[in-house]
């Protein structure tokens, strides 16, 4: 048990064992906006704590490549279902993020469709 925000919390409840996670490995949000067909509408947007700094263009372009390629190699079935797509775009960035650094961040993937 520990005390956290005036609450006791098992040591290995849900919530502490994600903060360990997103401490050790890092944080990856990814925001991809995707039409009806789910083709990428835009840039998406990548935000990446504790891993990467701002300079390290290169392997910015990777993950939005990762990305890319993600949506592509998706089925049609893949591309209609939201969490599917989403699924298989965080995949994509864990495995791109410890290919990268040896990481393998929490990795949250916000999908909008238009």
């Amino acid at each position: 048990m520990c005390i956290r925000d005036s609450r006791i919390t098992p040591l290995d409840s849900t919530s502490l064992r994600d903060r360990r996670k997103m401490g050790w490995g890092g944080l990856v949000f990814a925001t991809i906006a995707v039409d009806a067909k789910g083709r990428i509408y835009g840039t998406p947007q990548i935000t990446v704590e504790g891993l990467l700094e701002e300079h390290e263009t290169e392997e910015w372009e990777e993950l939005l490549t990762s990305v890319e390629d993600a949506v592509k190699r998706a089925d049609k079935v893949e591309r209609i279902d939201d969490k599917k797509l989403s699924e298989r775009i965080r995949i994509s960035l864990r495995r791109q993020i410890n290919d990268i650094c040896g990481k393998r961040p929490k990795v949250s993937v916000h999908l909008v469709r238009i």
